[in-house]
């Protein structure tokens, strides 16, 4: 026997609540194995579905793990300077360390907390991991994000979180990644640049792309969803 839908979801809500006369209807077959389960919470079922949240938070883990792994090796196999591969005659693998902090603004911040000294690096690498937490946050709670702003997001905190652990660690971020031909000569990057860049990017491309109408999707959603009345409470 079919079950129509809201009869399903009175069903479902009602598990825990015992035997009703609204349910008077159904089966044994439909309610059977049912009476003891822990019925959903309230807020879940009156909630519109909302999407997943892992993947930017995977895309970070991702490109974070990727980014320390691939500096890792670098520093254990090409020496400080040396250029050990090249690609196309474009891309070169190329071993430096950049020190900057805020293009120079900060070289010569030192904040003296006692046992522990600052440094303008290890400044910028704590506001770097502050804004991936800030980030995280973010992504954990909004519900009116497109999959298009999550990923950018997840991108930027994998990346932020990868040139932050440099910064606070070792005082100096790793490069290794030259994209450099005859005139054109590229600064040193790494993954977690790539990430940040590519993240700013898709960030951008979203939110032109997207329509008026977009970045309300959700509420849009809860809005035309059918509301109960009183009787189906």
């Amino acid at each position: 026997m079919d079950i129509p839908s809201n009869a399903a979801f009175e069903l479902v809500r009602g598990v825990s609540e015992g035997p009703s006369p609204r349910h008077a209807w159904l089966s044994p077959e439909h309610t059977k194995g049912l009476q003891g389960r822990r019925s959903l919470p309230r807020a879940a079922l009156d909630s519109p579905a909302m999407p997943l949240r892992w993947p930017p938070f995977a895309l970070a883990a991702a490109i974070l793990v990727l980014d320390q792994v691939t500096k890792a090796w670098v520093v254990a196999e090409v020496p400080l300077g040396a250029r050990a591969g090249s690609w196309a005659g474009l891309v070169h693998l190329t071993h430096t360390r950049n020190s900057g902090a805020a293009f120079g603004l900060l070289g010569g911040f030192s904040l003296d907390l006692g046992a522990v000294t600052i440094d303008g690096v290890q400044l910028l690498g704590i506001v770097s991991l502050v804004v991936a937490v800030a980030l995280a946050v973010w992504l954990a709670r909004a519900r009116e994000l497109g999959w298009g702003t999550r990923l950018a997001l997840g991108a930027v905190m994998g990346g932020a979180i990868g040139n932050g652990v440099d910064r606070w660690r070792l005082h100096y971020v790793v490069d290794f990644v030259h994209l450099q031909a005859g005139w054109f000569d590229f600064p040193v990057f790494n993954v977690a640049d790539v990430g940040i860049s590519l993240g700013a990017g898709l960030l951008l491309l979203s939110t032109l792309l997207a329509p008026a109408g977009g970045r309300h999707h959700d509420r849009d959603a809860v809005s035309d969803a059918p509301s109960r009345t009183d009787d189906d409470r």
